[in-house]
């Protein structure tokens, strides 16, 4: 029980510490928040992303309808598709196709593509600077996977569904969220360093930090006149003077006697 109600003393000592402190974290969620802003702002690159929509056919031209068994074997298709066209002679060829000064390898790190919602259609994402260059190199993509495509995989093909567009917005990076980021950050780091002020402040400044280290017994204090005055706490004497305004005349009658 006593180290129930010692831990209870503590918790309420570090948020009695966090709630007198509230400018600080008040003043560290504000700077926080506009550092993050201006780091998203003037130093971050935008990026710009252009994405077209492939449809995996799986049917042969001879076929008047499509079974369920073709739509299983496009959607298990899809992702062969995309690996095939993240091979080094498609992708080289966008380069070719395209004013990209980039080498397979960094073109392919620009490109993220998948399935949409496990159907037969896949979608595949260019990321750069340029937005312009974003949607030419996703076009040019559209352009040439069907040719490679139609070579590998027999009976199988791909059709457009959506060409690119050239962004008019950056897709990253996003300034409310850095700035929640760094709003929080500023109020994690402050809360941090103030908990860990009262934490490690070993000072004894009343009867309680005394009787929380020891069971021994305190058999005295010496009241601090000059602040029991200030706050109203003197001992009320003849006159409605306090014992602090006495001890004051007290030392400028013993200055006059010197």
């Amino acid at each position: 029980m006593i180290e129930n109600e010692v831990v209870e003393i503590d918790l309420r000592k570090l948020l009695q510490a966090v709630l007198r402190r509230w400018w600080i974290i008040l003043l560290a969620l504000l700077v926080g928040a506009g550092g993050a802003f201006a780091v998203t702002r003037f130093l971050m690159t935008p990026l710009y992303s252009a994405t077209i929509k492939l449809y995996v056919n799986n049917t042969t031209e001879s076929a008047k309808s499509i079974t369920s068994s073709d739509i299983t074997a496009s959607k298990s298709l899809v992702e062969t598709y995309i690996t095939i066209i993240r091979s080094d002679a498609v992708l080289g060829e966008v380069i070719d196709r395209t004013s990209a000064n980039y080498t397979v390898k960094e073109l392919d790190e620009k490109l993220t593509a998948g399935a949409l919602n496990s159907t037969e259609v896949f979608y595949m994402t260019i990321t750069t600077p340029d937005p312009a260059l974003s949607a030419e190199l996703a076009n040019a993509i559209a352009e040439t996977a069907p040719i490679h495509l139609a070579e590998i995989v027999d009976g199988s093909s791909v059709k457009l569904v959506d060409k690119a567009k050239v962004p008019d917005t950056p897709s990253s990076p996003s300034f409310s969220k850095n700035t929640a980021i760094g709003a929080l950050a500023g109020v994690l780091v402050s809360g941090a360093v103030i908990v860990m002020t009262v934490v490690f402040d070993v000072r004894i400044m009343s009867e309680s930090d005394l009787q929380a280290i020891s069971d021994m017994p305190i058999l005295g204090a010496i009241t601090d006149f000059n602040a029991a005055g200030k706050s109203g706490y003197g001992y009320e004497e003849s006159g409605g003077r306090t014992k602090s305004a006495q001890t004051a005349d007290l030392k400028e009658r013993v200055r006059t006697a010197e």
